[in-house]
């Protein structure tokens, strides 16, 4: 493009007011539109064609589906552009490729567009709710699964899932009672071992199995977990202790306190408890236990060690 040309017509064009200035001719006139949109990014049109390529690509053409992500990625910074997105059946597509796709790289890429979506935009949420129910099913499960790899005695994968920001991802999408489930089982354990998460071990007593840890070799008179306790205190893991009360009061736990105790069925009454137990590792209004006592007082059915933590 000849910008420097362009600029000199355009002064030329007002330069003066010279009477004998002629009207645009036709056929400037198609130029000029056509230079102008050439120069023109027509988002909502480059989703529909990514979309189209995303479809037609073959599953083993990784790095190009790849691009394509972060070209969407790019485009739905803009909260409108989300709208579209869902709009144009964007969000099934992403949700076909998290679940069908054999590749994980594809599978996490897609799902970071569906999260990227819905978060703080009650559109997309609603939207997803009343036309994609199965967003819900592939959150609760993927909440499952989490959960089932990071509870227990493998501290590092609790730490990678913290360096991941998983606590405030978990935090965020609570949108279920199985999600906010298992979000708070979560918790607690990590709550649990927040003391021991700087530790390559949890527990290196005489005869703890160290999480099913093996020596190659072992001399009988010798204790295994004497040498693991060697490589169990790692100088980079420090920064690891205490660190989930840290996150959790940055981000002001107790403020899910409306979300965890609102409801006060007998059958939530689990959930309700790990949410206290966590809780009182806080400070916090002690008005919110009150209030929640006096709510189950008027329920049919009551657990009694909710009352009590209350």
């Amino acid at each position: 493009m000849n910008w420097n040309a362009l600029l000199q017509w355009s002064i030329a064009q007002k330069d003066g007011f010279d009477k004998d200035t002629k009207m645009m001719d036709e056929d400037t006139r198609k130029w000029l539109e056509e230079a102008l949109e050439n120069q023109t990014f027509d988002e909502n049109k480059r989703m529909i064609e990514i979309l189209g390529e995303l479809q037609e690509l073959p599953e083993d053409e990784v790095d190009k589906i790849i691009s394509l992500y972060e070209d969407l990625s790019d485009i739905l910074d803009a909260l409108d552009r989300s709208n579209k997105f869902c709009q144009i059946q964007g969000l099934q597509l992403m949700q076909k490729h998290s679940l069908s796709s054999k590749n994980s790289k594809i599978q996490i890429e897609a799902l970071k567009i569906i999260q990227s979506c819905n978060q703080n935009n009650s559109f997309v949420q609603n939207w997803s709710f009343d036309n994609n129910t199965e967003d819900i099913k592939l959150k609760e499960q993927l909440f499952s699964t989490l959960s089932s790899m990071i509870r227990g005695e493998c501290l590092k994968i609790k730490r990678q899932f913290i360096d991941r920001n998983g606590i405030q991802i978990i935090l965020e999408n609570l949108s279920t009672q199985k999600c906010r489930e298992k979000a708070i089982n979560i918790i607690r354990d990590l709550l649990l071992y927040d003391d021991n998460l700087h530790q390559t071990y949890n527990d290196l007593s005489k005869f703890q199995n160290t999480s099913g840890v093996k020596l190659k070799t072992q001399s009988l008179s010798q204790d295994g977990n004497e040498i693991l306790a060697k490589e169990n205190l790692l100088p980079e893991n420090q920064k690891y202790r205490g660190i989930v009360k840290k996150i959790l009061n940055e981000i002001n736990f107790p403020k899910y306190s409306e979300t965890y105790l609102s409801d006060n069925a007998y059958r939530n009454s689990d959930t309700r408890i790990a949410f206290i137990q966590c809780l009182k590792q806080f400070n916090f209004d002690a008005s919110i236990l009150q209030k929640h006592k006096e709510n189950l007082s008027h329920a049919e059915e009551i657990d009694q060690t909710e009352i009590e933590l209350c």
